[in-house]
């Protein structure tokens, strides 16, 4: 959650509910539920399972270090990313 808000305008509006979790939410932007997703060390591997994987909710993918191609599947399927 840290890297989240790390990369987050300090004006933007972060928040835990306290229910969160219950359905499926781990924290809320600006009003928009999202779900974070840990892959681990990053490899284009592990975003492609993520990927067939993936939920409904919009989602921000987190990884130690994505690499290129991660990094470019990711993005391609418009899914958010920290590193």
């Amino acid at each position: 959650m840290r890297a989240i808000r790390h990369v987050l305008p300090r004006s933007a509006l972060v928040d835990t509910p306290h229910n969160a979790a219950d359905r499926g939410i781990d924290l809320v932007v600006a009003g928009q539920p999202l779900q974070v997703k840990w892959i681990g060390e990053g490899s284009l591997g592990r975003a492609r399972r993520f990927l067939l994987a993936r939920p409904d909710m919009p989602t921000i993918v987190v990884a130690r270090r994505l690499s290129d191609g991660a990094r470019e599947a990711l993005t391609s399927a418009g899914v958010g990313w920290v590193d």
